[in-house]
């Protein structure tokens, strides 16, 4: 695996960048570097599936909190796994809903503790699915985006922006969430023969 690549679009602002991941890259940060979250929380993603294909959004990136999103079999797949990452780290999650390629769209995963155990629910712009159970209660221990905590089973799309809370969002705030992405970024277009800098930012809580 390696560093996944930067590319130039152009948004209702101006212009940014998005990452585009292959399959066999990865954006990786340790758990004693990133952190532990350890109660509720949510990931926000605003992301394009260019085609239906199997990998990890985002996972942890140790076996202490191995906390999920991934496609599999043409549907979303939200929830963790406990350790060791030997035999865990590949296991599928809880079906919450149909993937769809094409367009770039908002993605919420809000992971909520309830007596002993994990329940996730997964916005997908203005579509609510769930919540449904996503196994034992499990921290978020570090974090991969792009694929899972071996850093095998890789994402194959492009993501512009990944928000990570520390609490599980209210609906009002999901909606909130997905009207700033949507505005910000719009339908990013690719800006033929530029390149963004490759250079990652040094903040090991931004991903670039």
């Amino acid at each position: 695996t390696g560093p996944p690549e930067p590319c130039k679009v152009r948004i209702p602002g101006g212009q940014a960048d998005v990452v585009r991941f292959d399959g066999a890259s990865a954006l990786w940060q340790a758990t004693d570097v990133w952190g532990t979250l350890q109660g509720d929380f949510s990931v926000v993603a605003y992301l394009r599936l260019p085609v239906l294909a199997d990998g990890f959004l985002f996972d942890g990136s140790g076996g202490a909190g191995m906390s999920r999103a991934q496609v599999r079999g043409g549907r979303w797949q939200a929830g963790s796994q406990p350790g060791p990452v030997s035999q865990n780290a590949r296991n599928p999650a809880t079906a919450i809903g149909a993937a769809t390629a094409g367009s770039w769209q908002a993605h919420a995963f809000v992971f909520r503790r309830q007596a002993g155990q994990l329940g996730v629910v997964h916005r997908m712009s203005s579509a609510t699915a769930g919540p449904v159970p996503a196994g034992a209660a499990a921290n978020l221990a570090g974090l991969v985006v792009g694929a899972n905590v071996e850093g095998k089973a890789g994402w194959r799309g492009e993501v512009a922006e990944v928000l990570v809370l520390d609490r599980a969002l209210a609906e009002a705030e999901l909606e909130g969430a997905t009207l700033y992405l949507e505005r910000k970024w719009g339908q990013p277009e690719e800006i033929a023969g530029f390149y963004a800098d490759p250079k990652p930012d040094n903040d090991p809580r931004v991903f670039r």
